[in-house]
């Protein structure tokens, strides 16, 4: 989370951590060093989101790569990252 507001003013960074805080998405706590930073947390209800999304997203791959060899994963891999490279290359030059 940290990386994603490192680029964030101060007050837009507050303001999203003040929404995140409201909607139950995270805790803030102050820093046991008494150094004046301020350590934010996910939540747990938020911890168990993202492992039923990852459970789900999980058995998506299982379901789609049935049938694909071990051996053949790098190749599949390999050709989907390099799909989804040139993917807004090909949609931007169709229109």
């Amino acid at each position: 989370m940290a990386e994603m507001i490192a680029d964030l003013d101060r007050d837009d960074s507050v303001r999203l951590l003040d929404e995140a805080e409201r909607m139950g998405a995270v805790t803030r706590s102050p820093s046991p060093a008494g150094d004046g930073i301020v350590l934010v947390r996910l939540t747990a209800a938020v911890g168990r989101r993202m492992d039923e999304y990852l459970r789900g997203l999980t058995d998506e791959l299982a379901w789609r790569l049935d049938g694909v060899a071990p051996e053949q994963l790098p190749a599949v891999r390999d050709a989907c990252w390099r799909i989804a490279m040139n993917l807004p290359g090909l949609v931007s030059s169709r229109q």
